[in-house]
């Protein structure tokens, strides 16, 4: 159990600091706190000597799974579990996708669309892969890291794009702020149009219209639906995003003016 003792003691003091906010203020165990423990987690694996590969993994599995890993000894079996499929992993077993994650990690990591689609198709099924591939379009678009998306869903004409609740992206009253869902549902839009557009065809934003219709007290997801497009001349086209809580209600409603135009094959 001393090794144990050694990784949770790292883990749940990176999940106080993380909780704990400004000086004087009331720790409370939201996302914040559970980013803090993947955090420790992973240092904590690095001080016994674990694999990068093994510790990035479970950083990266933690992050999206602490709250269902239960207490006690339900908590330990569970982690053990985690741990004992990241080792796994990392010696390139039961997970053909690793080769595709660290192909993109070791240099061609730019995302090329629609390159993005088999990329997404490839990792979609590990929390480590949707988490590797929402930091990868980051890369490409670095504004759109200031609110950590995941994404969740990419094709069949539609995205979804989860923004957790945290710290970092509330306002003065403690609900998630406005800008930082206007932000969400304009990844979703773009990613969506870039993805799954013709690629006979390109695309910028030119205008967006935004309800906002309740405040937000939790996590959100934003999802875009691709509007009919067929091939033609220059046009403006419509895409609507709408964002929901984690109970299904719709807080923010948005309408995002898309100019098409025919890509130049002069090149």
């Amino acid at each position: 159990m001393d090794r144990w003792v050694v990784l949770l003691c790292c883990a749940m003091l990176a999940g106080l600091s993380s909780a704990a906010g400004d000086v004087g203020e009331t720790p409370q165990f939201h996302d914040d706190y559970y980013e803090g423990f993947a955090q420790g987690v992973y240092y904590g694996l690095l001080l016994r000597g674990e694999d990068y590969e093994v510790a990035w993994c479970m950083k990266a599995e933690l992050g999206y799974e602490a709250k269902t890993l239960g207490s006690g000894g339900d908590f330990q079996k569970n982690i053990e579990g985690l741990l004992n499929r990241c080792r796994e992993n990392a010696a390139g077993k039961k997970n053909p996708e690793r080769a595709v994650m660290l192909a993109l990690v070791g240099g061609e990591a730019r995302l090329e669309m629609p390159r993005a689609i088999e990329a997404w198709n490839r990792l979609k099924a590990h929390a480590a892969g949707r988490w590797l591939f929402s930091r990868l379009v980051c890369w490409r678009a670095p504004y759109f890291a200031s609110i950590r998306p995941l994404f969740v869903q990419l094709g069949d004409g539609t995205v979804e794009v989860r923004m957790r609740k945290r710290r970092s992206v509330t306002n003065h009253i403690g609900t998630v702020h406005a800008i930082a869902m206007a932000n969400l549902c304009e990844l979703a839009a773009g990613t969506m149009m870039e993805a799954l557009l013709d690629p006979g065809l390109r695309w910028i934003p030119r205008a967006m219209t935004i309800r906002y219709l309740a405040k937000a007290r939790s996590d959100v997801v934003a999802r875009a639906t691709m509007p009919g497009i067929p091939r033609g001349e220059a046009r403006d086209t419509v895409v609507s995003v709408r964002v929901c809580d984690d109970q299904g209600m719709e807080v923010v409603q948005a309408d995002i003016t898309m100019y098409l135009s025919p890509r130049s094959t002069s090149r």
